[in-house]
């Protein structure tokens, strides 16, 4: 499930399948994840280890190849956004409102029939016959309003830094703090273990994954299946490959030589869980 005070902690860099992972994990009712979605939503991709929640028992760190997720923000639209999340830039009282239907089942305290199209609260009546619909409609015309001015807010600041991928990629600036973020995440002292973990191998993981998370690892079945990469740098113009190379080479060889997964005891000590790369560990 998910909820404001988390036991386990999901962040990633970006642009590595993040989502997928936690809204799978946040369906069982054992697991209480942090929010997978929404335009504001820092702790997703923190720079490093929140030291100060004191619900969270362990954590997951998702990474990968810097060029390809890199990409994947930028085609998604989600570059602004991300900009906000890990910059710390986001105007004062800025925020993402709930999912408005959320939202409505609370405040009525509605559950659904079965698997029908059927709301009812404590009492059986028909959301439609509580004025539950009408508040909804008018709820979603206010929250669609406040998505669009954050929105707008979120791409005038965060264009004020790069105007787009290649803008990002000729200044050769970090501004998404990866470099910070992957050194942190992977060397910082945190109150709970930590499982880093490589997105292009989570799927040969997934017993090390299930199990570090409390899930029964016979659940693996269940995971989405790995699907091909809608954003591989490969096809980029050669200029832009280079560039990403002068910004990101010194992290990709630093995430290359690091271990597919491990665990991060408490005080960083490191102890492995899956397959070892050879050369040096970025591990502490």
């Amino acid at each position: 499930m998910i909820g404001s005070e988390p036991n386990v902690l999901v962040a990633s860099m970006g642009g590595v399948g993040s989502t997928v992972l936690m809204e799978f994990f946040a369906a069982d009712p054992s697991v209480v994840v942090n929010e997978p979605h929404g335009l504001i939503n820092p702790l997703k991709h923190a720079v490093c280890p929140p030291t100060n929640m004191p619900s969270v028992r362990r954590a997951l760190f998702l990474f990968g190849c810097p060029y390809d997720s890199l990409v994947s923000l930028f085609r998604r639209g989600y570059a602004a956004a991300h900009f906000a999340n890990v910059s710390g830039r986001r105007s004062d009282g800025l925020c993402w409102p709930s999912d408005p239907w959320q939202e409505t089942c609370r405040r009525f305290g509605l559950r659904q029939i079965g698997d029908s199209n059927k709301w009812v609260d404590e009492d059986g009546r028909h959301a439609s016959h509580i004025g539950a619909l009408e508040w909804f409609r008018q709820h979603k015309a206010r929250v669609d309003a406040a998505r669009s001015r954050t929105t707008a807010c979120i791409e005038r600041e965060a264009g004020e830094v790069f105007r787009d991928f290649d803008d990002y990629l000729e200044q050769g600036v970090d501004h998404f703090c990866r470099i910070e973020q992957f050194q942190r995440w992977t060397t910082d002292p945190a109150p709970y273990p930590i499982l880093l973990v490589r997105y292009e191998t989570l799927w040969e993981h997934l017993p090390e994954v299930f199990s570090f998370m409390g899930v029964p690892v016979e659940r693996t079945s269940a995971f989405p299946g790995r699907r091909p990469r809608s954003s591989d740098h490969q096809a980029l113009p050669q200029r832009q490959r280079a560039l990403l190379v002068r910004m990101y080479g010194e992290l990709k060889r630093d995430i290359d030589a690091h271990d597919d997964a491990l665990v991060r005891q408490e005080a960083g000590s490191p102890q492995e869980t899956g397959r070892q790369h050879s050369g040096p560990r970025s591990a502490g």
